[in-house]
């Protein structure tokens, strides 16, 4: 499969959720929200395993309300779930989110959740 074809699958299927602005790169800044942005974190070559790690990225003014919009994408189940979309990818497993918090991406703030994904080379 490689390591090309997994990534593109990660982002074809983060690309099915309606609503979702999906970068299959970290971009300089995020322009929509929500958003995520899928960069690859490591390569284990003794099993075939490729981690990736997704930052989901939501705006807004008031912390609680931007918060509760990314609940949706954070679910382990319905139509907006990343782990529902991602688990459905052949070979790949959502390990963990969160935590859900102010961070910065080039100097800007947001509020987002970082999501660990495992993708084997099957």
């Amino acid at each position: 499969m490689g390591l090309v074809s997994i990534r593109d699958g990660i982002v074809s299927s983060l690309e099915g959720i309606d609503g979702l602005r999906v970068y299959d790169h970290m971009p300089d800044n995020f322009s929509q929200f929500p958003s995520v942005a899928v960069r690859m974190w490591s390569a284990n070559y003794t099993d075939a395993t490729f981690t990736f790690r997704l930052l989901l990225a939501a705006a807004g003014w008031d912390e609680r309300q931007a918060e509760k919009s990314l609940h949706a994408f954070l679910d382990s189940s319905g139509a907006s779930s990343i782990s529902t979309a991602l688990n459905a990818e052949p070979g790949c497993t959502t390990v963990s989110a969160g935590p859900v918090g102010r961070q910065l991406l080039n100097g800007l703030p947001y509020l987002g959740a970082e999501i660990t994904v495992i993708a084997c080379d099957t």
